[in-house]
């Protein structure tokens, strides 16, 4: 009774203590809450600022990406019309510069266009299936038809054009981070270069 009659007594003084406590706890709270929504803030000005200084660098890829296509599309035709017409030497010219467009022009173009792209698209399907998977199965088409069985029976000496593991891997890595295993599995299939997790 005394021990409860002591605390009676000093009521104002414990209430005092757990009113303090809270409002410190409640400071602590609205701090961090503060802190919080100025660091979102900040970020959403800074992918603002990214995404006004991007559509100058997405344009450039994507119009020097699609010149790039149309100039392989238009070689692939003159190459089978120099196939049709046993133009041999056109031919070879043809087969030399697109699969020269394709290694050294339109595959790097492509991975300059994901970087700029990806960073605000996310690894989404929609954009995986408008960017990046177009281009492996135009690498694919274009590979086809720089392979195709009759161009190597009219060039003997040519050797089949393939690509490297270190040109496909920006692609390969893209579709396997979006959780995309299967698909990547088959192009690295198609292209015979080692997926991740086989030997190399």
């Amino acid at each position: 009774m005394n021990r409860f009659q002591f605390l009676l007594d000093d009521r104002w003084f414990y209430g005092l203590n757990v009113l303090g406590f809270c409002l410190v706890a409640l400071v602590t709270w609205l701090w961090t809450r503060l802190h919080a929504v100025r660091l979102h803030r900040a970020y959403e000005a800074q992918l603002q600022t990214l995404q006004l200084q991007q559509p100058t660098a997405y344009q450039n890829a994507a119009q020097h990406f699609a010149q790039q296509r149309d100039h392989m599309r238009r070689l692939l035709y003159g190459m089978r019309a120099a196939l049709q017409e046993d133009r041999l030497q056109v031919l070879r010219q043809y087969r030399h510069q697109l699969s020269h467009v394709l290694i050294l022009d339109y595959l790097p173009a492509a991975t300059r266009l994901w970087q700029v792209q990806r960073p605000l698209a996310g690894n989404t399907a929609e954009w995986l299936d408008e960017t990046v998977v177009p281009v492996l199965e135009t690498c694919r088409q274009v590979l086809a038809g720089l392979n195709a069985a009759p161009v190597l029976r009219a060039l003997p000496t040519a050797t089949e054009v393939v690509l490297s593991t270190q040109e496909l891997t920006p692609a390969l890595r893209i579709l396997r981070q979006a959780k995309q295993n299967r698909r990547a599995k088959a192009y690295a299939r198609a292209f015979e270069v080692p997926h991740k997790g086989q030997a190399a």
